[in-house]
C-alpha cells in the first residue's frame, strides 16, 4: 500500500521484563502498535504488510544512533475502521547492547515515513558479585555495603553525628593498598544527566585520581539522602582490589523506604541555580 495514504500511525511499546545478569545482555524488546489507514485503502488491501527500519537513539532529536535494525514484509492484522495492528521482536537479528538504566528513544521508519521518536527504557543494570567481599558494613542509618574481607575498621577516620544525620566511616586495607570511606548526608542531590539504576537506586561514577592513587568513587542518590563511598587503590592495591570495586560499588543496599520515585526538577540541573531545592522542605525549586 502507498505509504502516501496512510493517514495516522501510533505506535505503543514495552520492553520485555527480565532479571537477566551481563552475561545474558544483550536485549530483545516485544514492541506493539497501530497503523491506521484510510476506510477505502483497508477495505481495498484487507491483508497488508509494511516494512520497518527501528532505531534507538541517546535522544529525543538528533543524538547518536545507538542500534539500528531492519525487518521488511511484517504483516498487518486487521482490528476495526481501518486500523491494522503489528507486533515485531526487536533484537532478533541485532541483539539490542543496553545495559544501563536511563532515558533512550526508539525511532521507526514505516514505508520510508519516518515517525517521531518514543521514549524508552532499558531493564536496570545487575549487581556483580565477589565471593571475597562479604564482610558487611551496615550503617546506623539503615543501609550497607559489603566490603573486602581483608578491610579493617580504622575508628580514627571515622565520625558520626546522628543529629544532623551525618557519618564518614574508613577502613583501611592492609599492606598499604589504600582505603575505603563511606559517607551518609542527610541532603538532597540533583540527579547528574549521566545517572545510572539499579534496583532503583539512581547512581553516579564521578571516579578521579588522587595524590595516593586512583579514587574510585560513587554517589547513590536516594529521595532525602546521599550516600557516597570512596575506594582509594594504590598502585598495589589496583593489583588486589581493583576486580574487586565494581562488586563493592554494587553491593549497596539502602535504607528502607529510602528509594522512591524522585520528582522531575531533580534531574540534571545545577543546585546552584536551584538553591531551594537543597532544603529539607519537600518542596523543590520553585517551578
Amino acid at each position: 500500500m502507498n505509504r502516501t495514504q496512510r493517514s495516522a500511525l501510533s505506535l505503543l511499546g514495552f520492553l520485555l521484563l527480565t532479571t537477566a545478569a551481563f552475561a545474558q545482555l544483550p536485549l530483545t524488546m516485544q514492541y506493539q502498535g497501530i497503523i491506521e489507514f484510510p476506510p477505502e485503502d483497508a477495505k481495498a488491501n484487507p491483508t497488508p504488510t509494511v516494512n520497518f527500519i527501528f532505531s534507538i537513539w541517546d535522544a529525543q532529536t538528533g543524538g547518536k544512533k545507538l542500534w539500528e535494525e531492519s525487518q521488511p514484509n511484517v504483516p498487518l492484522a486487521p482490528t476495526e475502521g481501518g486500523k491494522f495492528m503489528f507486533s515485531v521482536t526487536l533484537g532478533n537479528t541485532l541483539p539490542i547492547p543496553l545495559k544501563e538504566k536511563r532515558q533512550y528513544w526508539l525511532q521507526t521508519i514505516v514505508d520510508g515515513d519516518t515517525v517521531a521518536r518514543t521514549e524508552i527504557s532499558a531493564i536496570e543494570t545487575t549487581k556483580a558479585t565477589d565471593t571475597s567481599v562479604s564482610q558487611k558494613f551496615e550503617s546506623q542509618f539503615g543501609y550497607s555495603f559489603l566490603l573486602p574481607n581483608k578491610a579493617k575498621y580504622n575508628k580514627i577516620g571515622s565520625e558520626v553525628l546522628p543529629a544532623g544525620e551525618t557519618e564518614k566511616q574508613n577502613y583501611i586495607l592492609p599492606g598499604g593498598a589504600g582505603a575505603i570511606t563511606i559517607r551518609h548526608i542527610k541532603e538532597w542531590r540533583m540527579v547528574p544527566r549521566d545517572f545510572k539504576m539499579m534496583d532503583g537506586v539512581h547512581y553516579h561514577d564521578p571516579d578521579s585520581v588522587g595524590r595516593n592513587g586512583k579514587i574510585f568513587k560513587r554517589v547513590y542518590i536516594l529521595k532525602e539522602n546521599t550516600v557516597e563511598i570512596e575506594i582509594l587503590l594504590t598502585a598495589k592495591g589496583e593489583t588486589e582490589y581493583g576486580e574487586k570495586v565494581q562488586a563493592i560499588k554494587d553491593s549497596f543496599v539502602p535504607m528502607p523506604n529510602g528509594v522512591k520515585e524522585l520528582d522531575a526538577w531533580r534531574y540534571g540541573r545545577n543546585p546552584k541555580d536551584y538553591e531551594k531545592g537543597r532544603y529539607f522542605d519537600n518542596k523543590g525549586p520553585s517551578r
